[in-house]
């Protein structure tokens, strides 16, 4: 049993002693160091905070701005904002007569 047991282990043994042998140098000298590694692109530079958004002036009215119809009354209605004022609309035409003549429309606004 001894005699299986050193001829199994001899190999084991033969084969870790070189293994180690190839990350040591036999001659005493030092290792060379491994060259650092660079990142290859900078970092990037940070993002500026955002500044605050004004507050946007609530739609006072229950109908649309263009054709004074239930803002509802096509399906849903449409919100923009412009000049930091909230305009509703109830259909997309209401919206594209609205933008030929904004200062028209506005001046119905409390």
């Amino acid at each position: 049993m001894t005699k299986i047991l050193s001829s199994s282990i001899a190999p084991l043994a033969a084969a870790c002693g070189l293994a180690g042998c190839a990350t040591k140098p036999s001659t005493g000298q030092a290792v060379p160091a491994t060259p650092a590694v660079v990142d290859p692109e900078p970092a990037a530079p940070p993002k500026p905070a955002k500044a605050p958004q004004p507050a946007i002036k609530a739609y006072p009215l229950d109908t649309c701005i263009v054709s004074d119809e239930g803002l509802e009354s096509m399906g849903g209605s449409i919100t923009r904002v412009y000049g930091g004022r909230e305009v509703k609309f109830c259909c997309g035409s209401c919206v594209e007569e609205f933008e030929e003549s904004p200062s028209e429309f506005l001046a119905k606004l409390p």
